[in-house]
């Protein structure tokens, strides 16, 4: 080793740029594997913190300087390390959970959530993501079905929760059926009247199948479906209530003393279609060439006999024609074999139309004997109401089979219809029992001085029982008017109703007053509308077309009806309105986000600040939408411009703390100015000339605060101009006293001492010619001692040296002597 090489610094450390960076890249050193953390912030090239950030793989250190770093090339590249090591499974997890954790870079988050290889990670990143179109995308692209399942829990937009479920449809049947029941959820809980008819329709068919059914459980499935049917806010309309109201009172009372029988499947007829295959035609000799074009009149006649095919006889009596044809004609043009292929592709349809037809003839028969064995048994058991309505869903079914009913089955309702005569005669009884009651209830209503509403309700009550029995009887619209009971009871019902009539034409009075409002409102509405107003105004009149659909609750029947009809009516063209202004205005904006994320994409600093206000501008004159659509569309602007606004207050941030302390600097070096020019005026010999030349080269590197010091620079330096101009005026007066007190020690006689301090005192002050002058005086004034003789003489070379005036030649060798030890004395000094 050599010895300057222990004195030489390490190469990371050399001056030159260049040369540190590449000992950063390929460096081994353990020294320099230590120091990369600390090169990679706080290097002052831009190159070497880059070539360090290039070997460090601590994430919180590149997540640091992708946020923090002065130079925006370093910045990127740091972001993209970062970026890579996130989602590399080499990397241990949980360091990457920890940045994940405190990221909050939105972009980097969401390339977390979308290609990290550990569904945990992706998870972690999911949480700290609240870009509602991004978690819509990822809850139907996550590989993960259960963290599907978590996206979806945070996903409250039922048009979203739509697009989820069709999109997952044939891939994810669970993620489907959990979006669309929370998307019908959310509208039902806001209110949507489509919502609440098509639950109210689903509910009234989960009903008919536990009439026609009656599971075990049918009684708390009943009392479920009740209670949701109760839930659903505004009520549905008066058709489904209805029909709630009848399906469920009838499913209670079938459910009354109901002794579930077995039920015995039949055999489901299969029904087979033949095909017949055509015999194969014998060889027959060569033939001549045959036109390609022709298509045989026998074969295009019995093709076109395919489409009244309808029975699997039919069909294989058709193929059997058709090879008989085939045979007859032997070789088929290219135009007839065409048309046969495409025959026998038809036949195919025709086959799988008359399987599938055969089959459902097969189920309903099935469920013809199904039911008439059920009516049988429950009659067996004494079960009336359910054997007659087994019963009665056999007729039906039998009636819609007309002519394709098996054979026996007309014979087999007879039987069982004459096993139920008894029982039909015995629920005759029962109901005219029950019948008796019922007017006695009404009967006794006038005493009871219930409300008008009340009284309202007890008889409705009472007219569905009644309707109710004569259902059960199979009792037609003429035969229950003619039914002496129901005579009875329509005039009680008539005397229980009348001590309230004055009320009730009251009320009904008002409603078609509030009715009558209801519709001049309306008209009103119409009137604004006809003048086409702009959108903020459209959501305005949506608001009072609502409020008038609330208002038509206190009305009732058809005037109700009527109401609510003409407010959709003129409802739906403004919400069709809106919903395509909202799908415009939604894809200019996602456009415009999208175009903004993508131009970001490596932008500096000032082009990030004018994309961003720009994007600002574009917004505003963009159609407004719905407020919460609205919001969630702004929130993913404001992720993408809040950055860039960050960015550029952390530079500005920065540059104004680097201005504070320049100009700190400059106000100490001012200060120094001062004091120096201060210094002067105390002691006209002070030396100033180092602290002032620092102090001008701090003022001078001042570039960009050079104006706001100029002023009291240019002041300080007069200042000093001023002080040194003073001091030369003192030193030249010193001078002057200090050559008269010489020349008048000179005169007389004197101490050699206080000549000597005089002269010392006096020497550097003086230029070369005076003291060539002075020396000269002195040498001629005062007499010599032999021991002061040689420094004497030394002196007067001096004095000639100084003046350039010749030596005697005697000198000369002692004059070189002194010039050669003036220069080893300057050269020892440097």
């Amino acid at each position: 080793m050599k010895l300057f090489s222990l004195f030489r610094k390490p190469a990371w450390e050399h001056s030159d740029a260049a040369r540190r960076a590449e000992a950063v890249s390929t460096g081994s050193d353990a020294v320099l594997l230590g120091k990369l953390p600390d090169l990679a912030r706080h290097d002052a090239d831009a190159t070497v913190r880059r070539a360090a950030l290039a070997r460090v793989d601590d994430l919180s250190l590149l997540a640091d300087r992708a946020r923090l770093d002065t130079d925006a090339q370093v910045r990127s590249f740091a972001e993209k390390r970062l970026r890579q090591h996130l989602v590399d499974a080499k990397v241990d997890i949980a360091q990457r959970q920890r940045q994940v954790r405190v990221l909050d870079n939105t972009d980097l988050l969401e390339h977390v959530a979308t290609a990290a290889p550990e569904s945990s990670l992706r998870e972690e990143a999911l949480v700290r993501i609240q870009r509602k179109g991004f978690l819509i995308e990822r809850c139907t692209r996550e590989a993960d079905p259960s963290l599907r399942l978590t996206l979806l829990a945070r996903i409250d937009e039922p048009t979203a929760l739509d697009r989820i479920a069709e999109s997952a449809r044939k891939t994810d049947k669970n993620l489907a059926r959990e979006a669309r029941q929370k998307a019908m959820s959310l509208r039902l809980a806001a209110g949507d009247t489509k919502a609440i008819a098509q639950r109210a329709e689903e509910i009234c068919v989960q009903l008919q199948h536990l009439v026609s059914n009656r599971p075990a459980d049918a009684r708390t499935q009943l009392d479920n479906m009740q209670a949701e049917w109760t839930k659903l806010t505004p009520a549905p309309d008066a058709s489904w209530q209805g029909k709630f109201q009848g399906l469920s009172q009838t499913l209670r009372d079938e459910l009354d003393g109901v002794i579930h029988a077995p039920k015995v499947a039949a055999p489901v007829p299969v029904v087979e279609v033949p095909t017949v295959e055509a015999e194969p035609a014998p060889e027959m000799p060569a033939e001549p060439a045959i036109d390609p074009n022709r298509f045989d009149e026998r074969l295009a006649q019995h093709i076109e006999l395919l489409p009244s095919l309808d029975s699997a006889a039919s069909v294989a009596s058709w193929l059997k024609k058709l090879g008989g044809i085939q045979q007859a004609l032997g070789t088929l043009s290219e135009h007839e074999q065409a048309e046969l292929a495409l025959a026998r592709a038809t036949i195919g349809t025709a086959q799988d139309r008359i399987k599938a037809a055969a089959d459902k003839l097969a189920a309903l028969n099935h469920d013809v004997h199904a039911a008439l064995d059920a009516a049988a048994l429950a009659a067996d058991a004494g079960d009336a109401q359910a054997a007659l309505t087994g019963f009665a869903k056999a007729e039906a079914l039998i009636a819609a089979l007309g002519a394709n009913a098996e054979r026996g089955l007309a014979a087999k309702a007879k039987r069982v219809d004459q096993q139920l005569a008894k029982i039909k005669n015995w629920q005759r009884w029962s109901n005219n029992e029950q019948r008796v009651r019922l007017c006695e209830q009404i009967e006794q209503l006038p005493e009871q001085r219930l409300h008008p509403d009340a009284l309202l309700t007890r008889i409705r009550e009472a007219q569905t029982a009644m309707a109710k029995l004569d259902e059960l009887e199979g009792l037609n619209k003429e035969a229950a008017q003619a039914n002496g009971l129901n005579r009875r009871f329509r005039a009680l019902v008539s005397r229980a109703i009348a001590p309230a009539k004055p009320y009730l034409n009251q009320r009904a009075e008002k409603r078609q007053q509030g009715a009558q409002q209801l519709r001049e409102q309306l008209a009103a509405i119409e009137a604004e509308l006809a003048g086409n107003p702009a959108m903020p105004a459209l959501f305005g009149i949506q608001r009072k077309l609502r409020e008038l659909f609330d208002g038509t609750r206190d009305l009732e029947g058809r005037e109700r009806k009527a109401l609510v009809d003409a407010i959709k009516a003129v409802l739906d063209p403004i919400k069709a309105r809106i919903d395509a202004t909202n799908t415009e205005g939604e894809a200019v904006k996602r456009k415009l986000i999208a175009g903004l994320r993508r131009e970001l994409v490596g932008a500096d600093a000032d082009t990030g600040r004018r994309l961003a206000l720009d994007a600002q501008e574009k917004w505003k004159t963009a159609p407004r939408l719905k407020r919460a659509l609205e919001d969630q569309l702004w929130a993913e602007l404001r992720s993408l411009i809040d950055p860039v606004f960050d960015k550029l207050r952390d530079a500005r941030a920065e540059e104004n703390a680097r201005f504070d302390t320049q100009r700190a600097d400059a106000r100490a070096a001012l200060d120094t100015l001062k004091g120096l020019a201060d210094r002067l005026d105390a002691d006209a010999t002070a030396s100033i000339e180092h602290e002032l030349a620092e102090a001008r080269t701090k003022l001078d590197s001042l570039d960009e605060l050079a104006r706001e010091f100029d002023r009291d620079y240019r002041q300080a330096l007069k200042r000093i101009e001023e002080a040194r101009g003073r001091s030369r005026t003192a030193i030249e007066h010193q001078v002057r006293l200090r050559q008269k007190q010489l020349a008048e020690l000179l005169s007389g006689s004197f101490e050699p001492e206080a000549r000597d301090t005089l002269w010392a005192s006096l020497l550097p002050n003086l230029d070369v010619r005076s003291r060539a002058a002075w020396q000269a005086r002195i040498a001629a004034t005062v007499e010599v001692e032999s021991e002061h003789l040689a420094e004497l003489s030394d002196l007067a070379l001096q004095a000639e040296m100084l003046a350039g005036v010749e030596s005697p030649e005697a000198d000369k060798t002692r004059r070189r002597e002194i010039a050669m030890a003036r220069l080893a004395e300057r050269m020892g000094q440097g």
